[in-house]
């Protein structure tokens, strides 16, 4: 069963595989600023592994 993006995330807001698709989804697009909100909100979700995103993207 596949579901949208704005469905999965209201069923659950705090899903950061779900939020950093969406980020994914709308650096794709273009859309950069909605693209840092969505990755943003992952990040609040959980520091650690965005941090650790964060210095793989660096190195």
């Amino acid at each position: 069963m596949k579901v949208s993006l704005p469905l999965a995330i209201k069923i659950d807001p705090k899903n950061q595989g779900v939020l950093n698709g969406k980020g994914e989804s709308l650096l794709l697009l273009g859309k950069y600023h909605e693209a840092l909100i969505a990755f943003m909100r992952e990040t609040e979700i959980n520091r650690k592994d965005a941090m650790e995103w964060l210095t793989g993207v660096l190195l």
